[in-house]
């Protein structure tokens, strides 16, 4: 765990065509240059994923509705999302194997401290009541329940908490809405090992050795609303409990192998430019981590490749 922050970055989900998922069909790009990790089909059964598994145990989830049937997306999260896109990031809180013996509220049955991030992020923003062109009051609804089934049969399960945007208090929790560039939190239900696997027992393929070198997540360059700078960030670095830098925009975030990464905040005017839209890779070169970097960023319209600065 990073000194820090008590929160570390989990994943980065990238939306796909299906076929980037099929062994078969996995564009050259992403196939000469990263193992992948073996995922599996979500409990909605609308979408599924591979994933990409970084040695500073975060992972970039490759996600694609199925079959790429435009039914799946009706009432998902990222249903209104382009394909061949950045288009979430996620933390994770501290580990914590400690659970609550007939919990009432849901929240309270996962190692997640909802209380404590609803005190920090209130806070917060009671000392921004005024903030210029501030969209509302920013929080987070309470854990949901969520899960996939591996290919070899086992159920992984965990709960994921997501940012809402409440412009009038007296809306219902589902009435409100999601605002941009601010990140969710997944907290896993059963071990974190069996929603991220390191290596293939049967096959000794070890998932974190990349033929690109990648060893870990540099930085993430996140989009936020022209003139809203000061909340977005504030709002961003409270969830990961970490300090702003650098004129508030930059905030350092911890790895759930103990390494860290920065994650950069940005002012767009354009509104498909708010969220992630840029992941910087720390790739190792000669066996040294020699501040070599990989960026995965959107190259075009619904396009994505990987490009390497210093190679």
């Amino acid at each position: 765990m990073s000194a820090h922050t008590s929160t570390n970055l989990d994943h980065i989900i990238i939306l796909v065509p299906n076929s980037y998922l099929k062994k078969a069909t996995t564009p050259s790009w992403l196939a000469e240059n990263f193992t992948i990790t073996p995922g599996g089909q979500h409990a909605d059964r609308k979408t599924e994923n591979t994933l990409i598994t970084l040695a500073d145990g975060v992972y970039l989830e490759l996600i694609a509705f199925v079959n790429d049937e435009e039914k799946n997306r009706h009432g998902h999260w990222w249903g209104g999302k382009r394909s061949c896109s950045i288009v979430d990031w996620c933390l994770t809180g501290q580990i914590n194997e400690k659970r609550t013996e007939g919990a009432e509220a849901e929240h309270e049955s996962i190692p997640f401290d909802y209380p404590d991030l609803i005190r920090r992020i209130s806070t917060i923003q009671k000392k921004l009541v005024g903030e210029k062109n501030a969209p509302g009051v920013l929080s987070y609804a309470t854990p949901v329940r969520g899960g996939r089934d591996r290919p070899d049969g086992k159920r992984v399960e965990w709960a994921v908490t997501f940012p809402t945007m409440e412009a009038d208090s007296s809306l219902s929790t589902s009435q409100k809405s999601r605002p941009p560039g601010i990140p969710f939190f997944c907290h896993d239900v059963t071990a974190r090992p069996l929603r991220l696997s390191t290596d293939d027992p049967e096959t000794k393929l070890v998932y974190t050795t990349h033929p690109c070198g990648a060893i870990g997540i540099a930085y993430v360059q996140v989009g936020v609303p022209k003139d809203q700078l000061d909340l977005y960030a504030n709002m961003i670095a409270t969830a990961m409990d970490g300090e702003l830098k650098y004129d508030k925009k930059r905030v350092i975030v911890g790895t759930p192998e103990g390494r860290e990464a920065a994650v950069y905040i940005v002012e767009k005017e354009d509104e498909a430019e708010i969220g992630v839209m840029e992941i910087g890779i720390k790739v190792e070169k000669n066996g040294k981590d020699d501040d070599i970097f990989g960026t995965i960023a959107i190259v075009g319209e619904g396009d994505i490749r990987i490009k390497f600065v210093g190679k």
